[in-house]
C-alpha cells in the first residue's frame, strides 16, 4: 500500500507542490477571473446570470466562516462525528463523515481537518492521509455491511467537486465516496461523466434517489451501520 500511495503522491506533487499553501479560514474564497465571468455571462440568460452570481456570492461568503465539517471535527454538531479519523503524530489529519443526504447506502465524505477549499492546497502528507482514509473506510463499510447481512458494493464512484463552478457547495475540501450496487441505476455507463449531462434516478429502498434529486430528510438508517465510537488510524 505504501508504494502505491507514494506513486500517487508523486503524481500530485507534479501539479500541486508549488501551489501548496497553509490556507486559513479567513482567506478561503473563489474569485473568478474577468475572462471567466465574460464567458459565463455570455452563455446565460439574465435570469440565469442573476441566480449564478447569487449562488457564487453565497459560496464565497461560506468560505469566510467555519465550515460544517470543521464544526463536526470540533464536536459542535449534536449527534454527528467522524466515523473514522487518520491521525498523524497523534493529531487528526483527515476524517470520514457520512453524507447527510446519501445517494446510496454508505455514501461518505473524506475530509481534511485543516480548513482548505481545494485539493490543490493540500500538503503531500494530507494527500497521503486522504488515500489512507479512503482505503480504511472501504474496509470498514464492507465489514459492517457483511456483519448485518447487507449486500456489499460492487463498485465505487470517487470524486471531488473542486470549486464553485464544479458544484462545490461547502468550500471545504471533501472527497465523495459513493458505493455502487448492481441495479442502482438502469445504465451506469459513463459514471462521473454524467455530472454535466442528463441525470438518472437512483432507486434505493423504493425511494427516488440520485444526483441532486432526493429532497427528503436525511437517511438516519445509514448511521446504524456504525458504532458511535470513532475508529482511529495512526500514521507517521
Amino acid at each position: 500500500m505504501i508504494n502505491r500511495l507514494t506513486s500517487l503522491n508523486t503524481i500530485y506533487q507534479n501539479f500541486g507542490q508549488n501551489s501548496v499553501q497553509k490556507t486559513s479560514q479567513s482567506n478561503m474564497s473563489f474569485k473568478a477571473q474577468p475572462k471567466e465571468d465574460e464567458f459565463i455571462h455570455s452563455n446565460l440568460t439574465p435570469e440565469q446570470k442573476e441566480k449564478y452570481l447569487e449562488a457564487k456570492t453565497e459560496h464565497t461568503e461560506k468560505g469566510k466562516e467555519s465550515s460544517y465539517f470543521t464544526k463536526v471535527f470540533n464536536n459542535e454538531v449534536p449527534g454527528k462525528a467522524p466515523i473514522l479519523v487518520v491521525k498523524r503524530d497523534d493529531k487528526v489529519s483527515v476524517g470520514v463523515i457520512l453524507d447527510g443526504y446519501p445517494v446510496n447506502r454508505g455514501h461518505a465524505l473524506i475530509v481534511p481537518k485543516r480548513p482548505i477549499a481545494s485539493l490543490f492546497q493540500t500538503t503531500p502528507e494530507e494527500r497521503q492521509d486522504l488515500f489512507t482514509a479512503l482505503e480504511e473506510y472501504k474496509k470498514l463499510l464492507e465489514t459492517k455491511l457483511e456483519e448485518k447481512g447487507l449486500p456489499k458494493p460492487v463498485a465505487y464512484n470517487i470524486g471531488i467537486n473542486d470549486g464553485f463552478a464544479a458544484g462545490q457547495t461547502v468550500p471545504h475540501l471533501h472527497v465523495q465516496v459513493i458505493p455502487r450496487y448492481f441495479g442502482d441505476v438502469p445504465n451506469p455507463r459513463g459514471g462521473v461523466r454524467g455530472v454535466k449531462g442528463v441525470e438518472e434516478n437512483t432507486l434505493f429502498e423504493d425511494k427516488q434517489w440520485g444526483k441532486q434529486k432526493y429532497q427528503g430528510p436525511p437517511d438516519k438508517s445509514v448511521d446504524d451501520l456504525f458504532s458511535k465510537q470513532t475508529k482511529e488510524i495512526k500514521v507517521t
